[in-house]
């Protein structure tokens, strides 16, 4: 019975093992082939195979399929491969056909505009490309027009390719600012692409700037824009007011170094308390020129304090002017005089001297060619006397009517023949007989100061008697307040 059973266990065993041994090479078999697939399948991507079919894989042989002409290329990529065994490739169709032909049009070519130029203000040069030779000849003309033949460096090179409507009208434009350029840009450039246009330049001044863009404001075909460079403008404006002893300086200055001279200037004539400083500085370093002018301008404050009662200057860029009243006659010549001497300015001036001064200053000018005469030995006026004070009249009327504080001396002289007692009596008496006699006219007799001097006071030799008819004479003068 032991044997029996004994053997009965294996009979049962035996088919069992053989079934799990069958399960593990059936699996081991799908193993490989997937591994297979999957080698075979990279193999032609990567060959670029990608029309190959793979048909089947049975452990580490292959079938293909595909295009009878790729078998080559299928094989060698395929063939070589370690996990295949063997290779079986089906090609269909014959294997020298080629695709049939197809015909592709181009499309033509985008007809574009790209001009790039730069300028300076004598010569233009310009690159990049414009459709045909009509557009190029239409800008490179306008260039030779306003800048010269000689002056126009021609890179363009054409497309051959009709231009839009569009893009004509935007060369056109492009053509027509030729001359602007010229006329209102001292350098630059410019690029225009199909129908935008940039500009970029330097304007030498405010209006130049504003020409040109309003010039490129009013282009149809193209949307431009510019940015350009204007100077700073340098500029001087100063005025400085006299009044009662002290001077207010005012408007604006390029630089504190300007600044800081006039004011110095002032305060040299008229002490720091007498200087009122309202300038402004621009903050802009001043021309040579400019500097000159403001250095013209402080050598006459200077001069102020001794020289001008009441009035102003003023100094706008290199134009001076002076207006107001002298502190005399003398006064008024040395101003004249240093004005006379400015070199970096144009001089305006309107200078007078106070009432009294240019009275008797018209005055003297009168008596130096005629003379108030008198009868010999007595106070009676002779009819050329008179007819010279009748001159005198219209002089002294206007100075009493500017000032009615005004007091002028009217001074007798005489020679030196005769007692000196007497010629200081009939001195006397002649002043009087003048101030009776304008104050008989209407002129002021408080304002009017007969005295005489007798032969005291000779102005030429009393040896001759060209001498002595010299010192026989009436002299007016202003007398102090």
């Amino acid at each position: 019975m032991a044997r029996s059973c004994r053997f009965m266990r294996w009979s049962v065993l035996l088919p069992v093992l053989i079934g799990l041994a069958a399960l593990m090479t059936i699996g081991g078999c799908r193993s490989v082939e997937s591994s297979v697939r999957s080698q075979v399948l990279a193999a032609l991507d990567s060959a670029g195979l990608d029309g190959v079919d793979l048909e089947d894989v049975a452990y580490r042989d292959v079938e293909l399929r595909g295009s009878a002409g790729l078998e080559p290329d299928v094989i060698s990529a395929v063939g070589g491969l370690a996990a295949t065994r063997s290779v079986t490739y089906e090609g269909t169709g014959a294997a020298n056909a080629l695709p049939e032909p197809t015909t592709t049009v181009a499309p033509a070519p985008a007809a574009t505009v790209n001009v790039i130029g730069s300028f300076d203000a004598n010569s233009i040069s310009m690159s990049g490309s414009v459709p045909d030779e009509a557009v190029r000849e239409a800008v490179i003309s306008a260039a030779r027009a306003a800048y010269g033949d000689a002056n126009v460096v021609d890179e363009l090179t054409v497309d051959g390719a009709p231009p839009s409507s569009e893009l004509s009208a935007a060369a056109a434009d492009l053509a027509g600012l030729m001359s602007v350029f010229a006329d209102s840009l001292t350098a630059g450039g410019f690029r225009l692409n199909d129908t935008l246009l940039s500009v970029t330049g330097d304007a030498p001044s405010p209006d130049a700037a504003a020409a040109v863009e309003s010039a490129i404001g009013s282009l149809g075909g193209v949307v431009g824009q510019a940015d350009l460079t204007v100077p700073v403008a340098v500029s001087i404006d100063v005025t400085g007011v006299v009044e009662d002893g002290a001077i207010a300086l005012s408007g604006s200055v390029p630089d504190e170094p300007t600044r800081a001279m006039l004011v110095s200037a002032a305060e040299t004539g008229y002490g720091p308390n007498n200087v009122a400083d309202e300038l402004t500085v621009d903050g802009v370093a001043a021309t040579a020129e400019l500097t000159g002018a403001a250095g013209d301008l402080a050598g006459i404050i200077r001069l102020l304090p001794t020289a001008f009662d009441t009035g102003a200057v003023s100094l706008q860029d290199t134009r001076f002017s002076i207006r107001g009243t002298a502190t005399s006659l003398d006064a008024s010549s040395e101003l004249e005089a240093a004005l006379d001497v400015l070199s970096n300015v144009a001089v305006r001036m309107d200078i007078t001297a106070p009432a009294g001064e240019a009275a008797v200053g018209e005055i003297g000018a009168l008596l130096a060619t005629r003379t108030i005469t008198f009868e010999s030995g007595s106070a009676v006026i002779t009819a050329e006397g008179l007819a010279v004070l009748d001159e005198v009249v219209p002089v002294l009327d206007a100075a009493f009517a500017a000032d009615a504080d005004l007091t002028i001396e009217i001074g007798g002289h005489t020679d030196s023949q005769g007692s000196e007692a007497v010629n200081l009596e009939l001195s006397r008496t002649r002043a009087e007989a003048v101030r009776d006699y304008l104050v008989d006219n209407d002129i002021p007799g408080d304002g009017l100061v007969p005295v005489g001097y007798g032969e005291t006071r000779p102005v030429a030799d009393d040896l001759t008697s060209q001498g002595r008819q010299q010192n026989r004479r009436i002299e007016f003068t202003v007398m102090e307040g």
